[in-house]
C-alpha cells in the first residue's frame, strides 16, 4: 500500500502530521462498514457508551464515511510548551443569529449524506494563549472562509450547535471545534509545539467538553499507553520503557479500530480517543471528553470528531 497523504486535525491552510457492557452501562454501538486504502480508513460509528444514571436517548448514528471535505490542517513546529495555558471566559454571541445573516465567513456549511444542507454559526475564541507569540492581529475568521464539511447535522440539533474557532497564530488557518451553542471558553491554547486545548462548559459549569491534541512523543506515548488497552501493539518495543503510566479509571472502553477508542469514565463522562501515525505522518494524540449533554448530542460530537480525525 502506498503511503497516505500527512493526515489533518483541523488545522487549517497546511498540512500537519498527525489529537462506552450492559447494566449499569450501555456498550458503544459500532458499524464496521469496510476496509479501504488512503483516505478510506475502517468506517466505524461511535454510537454511546453511557451512564444508565443519564436520561437516555436514541444515538443518530454517523459513519466515518461522511469525512471532512477540505477540513482545514496545519504544520505541527518543534517546541515543548503544551496549550495548557487559561483564559479568561470569552462571552459567546446570542443564540438566535438569523440563518440570512449566515455565510462562508461566520459559519460552516455542513452537507449531510442525503444532501441535506445546513449551516453552523462559527464562534471566534479570542484571548487565547499561544506558545509562539502572533506577529499580526489574528483574524477572527479564516481569510478564505470555512471550507464545507461532508457530516450530517440532525436537523433537531441545528439551533444546538455551534463551531468554535481557534485561530492558529498565523491567520491561515486554525482549529474548528464543534460544540454546543452559548457555551463559554473556559480555556484556549496553541502551544510552540503545535498541540492544542480547548475547553468549552454550560453557562451553570454543570456540563462540559474538552479537547486536547498532544504533539510532544513522550507525552503520546503515555496518552497511548494510558488509554488503549493494545498498546504494546501500537508503541514501538523500544519505547515502551517510560516508566510507571497511570490510567483514568474507565466504566467501560471499546476499541473502534486499533488506533480510535471510545470510552465512558467512572464519573460518567463520555470520551474519544485517537493515535494519529503512520507512513510520513507525525504522531498526534487527539481527545475529546463530553459530560452532561443528552446521548444524542454527545453522539453527534463525537461523530463529528472521529469523521475529521484520521484514524485508520
Amino acid at each position: 500500500m502506498k503511503p497516505c497523504h500527512p493526515a489533518t486535525v483541523h488545522k487549517g491552510g497546511q498540512k500537519a502530521g498527525a489529537r462506552r457492557s450492559a447494566l449499569p452501562f450501555a456498550l458503544v454501538m459500532m458499524v464496521a462498514i469496510g476496509v479501504g486504502g488512503c483516505g478510506t480508513p475502517l468506517q466505524v460509528s461511535v454510537g454511546h457508551v453511557t451512564n444508565a444514571s443519564k436520561t437516555s436517548t436514541a444515538a443518530h448514528q454517523q459513519v466515518r464515511g461522511e469525512e471532512a471535505n477540505g477540513t482545514s490542517s496545519s504544520n505541527r513546529s518543534a517546541g515543548g510548551d503544551k496549550a495548557k495555558q487559561h483564559t479568561a471566559n470569552v462571552e459567546q454571541p446570542s443564540s438566535n443569529t438569523q440563518s440570512s445573516l449566515l455565510n462562508n465567513q461566520n459559519s460552516v456549511l455542513f452537507i449531510g449524506r442525503d444532501g441535506q444542507q445546513v449551516r453552523i454559526p462559527v464562534v471566534p475564541i479570542v484571548n487565547a494563549q499561544y506558545g509562539i507569540t502572533p506577529e499580526q492581529p489574528l483574524l477572527p475568521y479564516p481569510a478564505g472562509g470555512f471550507h464545507p464539511i461532508h457530516f450530517t447535522i440532525p436537523p433537531d440539533q441545528v439551533s444546538d450547535l455551534s463551531v468554535y474557532f481557534l485561530n492558529n497564530g498565523t491567520n491561515d488557518g486554525g482549529v474548528e471545534l464543534l460544540g454546543p451553542r452559548g457555551w463559554w471558553v473556559t480555556r484556549a491554547g496553541d502551544g510552540a509545539d503545535g498541540s492544542v486545548a480547548i475547553d468549552l462548559a454550560s453557562g451553570d459549569g454543570q456540563s462540559t467538553l474538552t479537547f486536547f491534541v498532544d504533539t510532544a512523543m513522550g507525552g503520546i506515548v503515555q496518552d497511548v499507553m494510558a488509554y488503549f488497552p493494545n498498546w504494546q501493539q501500537l508503541i514501538p518495543q523500544d519505547m515502551q520503557d517510560v516508566g510507571p503510566v497511570t490510567s483514568p479509571t474507565f466504566a467501560a472502553r471499546v476499541l473502534l479500530n486499533p488506533n480510535a477508542l471510545a470510552y465512558e469514565l467512572a464519573d460518567g463522562t463520555n470520551g474519544l480517543a485517537i493515535f494519529v501515525h503512520g507512513p510520513n505522518v507525525n504522531w498526534d494524540f487527539v481527545q475529546e471528553e463530553v459530560r452532561g449533554l443528552p446521548h444524542d448530542l454527545e453522539t453527534t460530537l463525537l461523530n463529528y470528531e472521529l469523521s475529521v480525525t484520521p484514524h485508520s
